[in-house]
């Protein structure tokens, strides 16, 4: 069906396209090369991002894009936060790269705990996005179930 047969808020445009990628395996280099090749900036909202393999290569990559000149911003939810550690806080932090966290655990009001909003998105140079997908963790490398990979 042709866009101007149908009445749609937001009209697809030419010369975009999606690409789905399917789990960590296929999801962390397309990001990771995407992140390789952006030249202004980069913008990221991520839910988890724990120290481990899989935050050590963006934290890498990251870093590596700053000293290109890219200006990177990362907004990270504070609880899903947690498990990222100050050496890998302060390495984003020294190397010019914007680290804030968002909706911190507030004691006096339990239930706004439960207000998380698990987005995850990625913007290169206003001309590459990824959204959705896959939290900067090591769980989400590979799908598995028990033992055996999928």
């Amino acid at each position: 069906m042709l866009d101007s047969q149908i009445d749609l808020p937001f009209l697809w445009r030419d010369g975009n396209s999606i690409r789905f990628l399917v789990d960590g395996e296929q999801f962390y280099p397309a990001i990771l090369s995407a992140i390789e090749e952006a030249n202004e900036y980069i913008l990221m909202e991520m839910y988890l991002f724990e120290s481990g393999e899989i935050a050590e290569q963006f934290i890498k990559a990251f870093c590596c894009a700053s000293r290109r000149g890219v200006s990177i911003r990362l907004l990270v939810d504070a609880y899903g936060a947690r498990g990222l550690l100050k050496n890998h806080r302060l390495q984003l932090s020294h190397a010019g790269i914007e680290l804030v966290f968002y909706n911190p655990l507030m004691f006096r009001k339990l239930k706004r705990n439960l207000f998380r909003t698990h987005r995850k998105y990625l913007i290169l140079d206003g001309k590459k996005a990824f959204v959705g997908g896959r939290a900067l963790r090591i769980i989400f490398k590979v799908r598995t179930l028990g033992e055996k990979q999928l």
